[in-house]
């Protein structure tokens, strides 16, 4: 992990002074993110990063805590430990995910568990990202802007927009730049389905039943069959070739194991 505070804070739960400072004067946040963690130096590196960003910042140090603050306010985004005092983030991110009001917060959950099943299990509990302790400071900063990219003003106007790409989920329009695209149906409700939620890993049986059973999960199952992989995985490369087509950057991620996810290049 890099870019530690010069002047580091003992107590986990202290005040963000320079949140504090801006709301005084009337300076708005970029954004809401709550830090759920009880690693005293964890949360002093990612209060003293995510303030010096112009995020307000707000942290708890165990699952119960957390649940209570975000039912009070509602953060922006969530960075979510698994080992927690008591209720375990696994738990957390499966009851926001299920309540109205915050089942579409993004939640990343940072942690030292690293093995693949455990990447699984993190995102069939709900969190849009998984964060491997210990991390890079600057990638999780830009993982986190991918995410808060969703409250892009442009988006509650019916538009959809990760770097130079443009969709409009109400017409037939997408575009790179000044490049209209080709897409078949197939193609553009995938693309849809990963730009709506920038940065977020998707299982393949859930782009699966996006793209093809109609949002319904139940009707793929858990795993999906060898037909239906390669299916899928034939309409991503047909979609990765449209997009590249004039020599653009590669917007579409491949998580080896687990699925895909749309991710800003800049």
């Amino acid at each position: 992990m890099t870019n530690e505070p010069p002047h580091p804070r003992d107590n986990a739960t202290a005040g963000n002074s320079a949140a504090a400072s801006d709301a005084a004067n009337g300076k708005r946040s970029l954004a809401r993110i709550m830090v759920v963690e009880d690693e005293p130096a964890i949360v002093t590196l990612l209060r003293y990063n995510l303030t010096n960003e112009g995020y307000e910042v707000v942290v708890c140090e165990d699952g119960d805590s957390a649940l209570t603050q975000a039912l009070e306010r509602a953060p922006d985004l969530i960075l979510l430990d698994w080992m927690l005092p008591g209720r375990s983030g696994i738990n957390v991110c499966k009851t926001l995910r299920a309540h109205p009001t915050l089942k579409r917060v993004p939640i990343l959950m940072v942690t030292a568990r690293s093995d693949g099943e455990d990447v699984v299990l993190g995102l069939k509990a709900g969190a849009d990202a998984y964060v491997r302790k210990p991390f890079a400071m600057r990638e999780l900063l830009h993982l986190i802007r991918q995410h808060l990219r969703i409250l892009d003003p442009r988006r509650s106007r019916g538009t959809l927009v990760l770097d130079d790409l443009v969709i409009k989920p109400d017409s037939s329009e997408a575009r790179r730049g000044e490049r209209e695209l080709d897409l078949q149906p197939a193609e553009r409700r995938l693309l849809q389905t990963l730009v709506e939620r920038p940065g977020r890993i998707f299982q393949r049986q859930v782009l699966y039943a996006k793209v093809f059973a109609d949002g319904d999960e139940s009707a793929v199952g858990e795993e999906l069959d060898g037909p239906a992989q390669r299916k899928l995985d034939a309409l991503v490369r047909s979609l990765r070739k449209e997009l590249t087509r004039a020599g653009e950057s590669d917007l579409i991620r491949t998580v080896r194991g687990i699925g895909y996810a749309a991710e800003s290049q800049s």
